[in-house]
């Protein structure tokens, strides 16, 4: 039984260690490229398991360390099909990225234009994110994410917050919900970076509710975190 335990202990940490170095990749990745609002760049993808999911890796022209890679579906992407010389977009309220290239059933490359919208970087400063670098505005281009999504976070008092965290909140896809949720339940001062690991680890509001329900009271903010790393069900933890 022990030695069951162990092992859920280890693959639960293995699984949270692969999350944190997504998550670092994606924001140094980001962060190489400076506040250029329009830049090229080169494009390969691959078909990625079933159905029409894709990765899509994007290499800064004239630079040796930017690279992003993510997944999307095909129908993410305006006028993608396969074929030599073709042309295809994501354009959104963030900006437009405008591929050519060669599409062939199984891969792709080519070169990329990316134009962010002014109106969108305008609105973001105006909420405290006023040094968003080249990659991070590729990044939230290729996400469709508004300015209305981190309005919301400096809404709930995470003004001062959002400037470094605002990648990880997308990269993990985190929604305003979910932190109203967890504000909610008596942990209403939470800060940005705690909200961010909780979501890493898998913590949800129903996990938190049935830690408090086993151990009658209030849980320190570390109390569920560390009970989370170590994967501990609340339905069979005794007293």
């Amino acid at each position: 039984m022990l030695a069951g335990v162990l092992i859920q202990k280890d693959q639960n940490f293995i699984s949270m260690k692969r999350i944190l170095v997504f998550f670092v990749l994606t924001f140094i990745a980001v962060h190489m490229l400076s506040a250029q609002k329009e830049f090229s760049g080169s494009w390969t993808l691959e078909k990625s398991g079933k159905g029409k999911s894709l990765q899509l890796k994007h290499k800064l022209n004239n630079s040796d360390g930017y690279n992003m890679s993510v997944s999307i579906n095909d129908l993410d992407l305006k006028g993608f099909k396969q074929g030599e010389d073709v042309t295809f977009y994501i354009k959104n309220n963030t900006g437009e990225i405008k591929y050519t290239g060669t599409v062939e059933k199984e891969s792709g490359k080519g070169t990329f234009k990316f134009i962010a919208s002014s109106k969108f970087v305008e609105e973001i400063e105006k909420i405290g994110l006023d040094d968003v670098s080249g990659g991070e505005l590729l990044f939230f281009t290729i996400k469709n994410v508004d300015a209305s999504f981190f309005r919301s976070f400096a809404d709930m008092g995470y003004s001062d917050q959002l400037s470094d965290k605002a990648t990880a909140l997308v990269a993990l896809e985190i929604s305003p919900d979910f932190v109203s949720e967890i504000k909610g339940m008596g942990y209403n001062d939470i800060p940005l970076g705690k909200i961010i690991s909780f979501k890493a680890l898998g913590v949800t509001p129903e996990y938190i509710a049935d830690l408090k329900s086993q151990y009658g009271g209030e849980l320190s903010l570390n109390d569920i975190t560390s009970h989370k790393a170590m994967n501990i069900d609340p339905a069979y933890t005794c007293l």
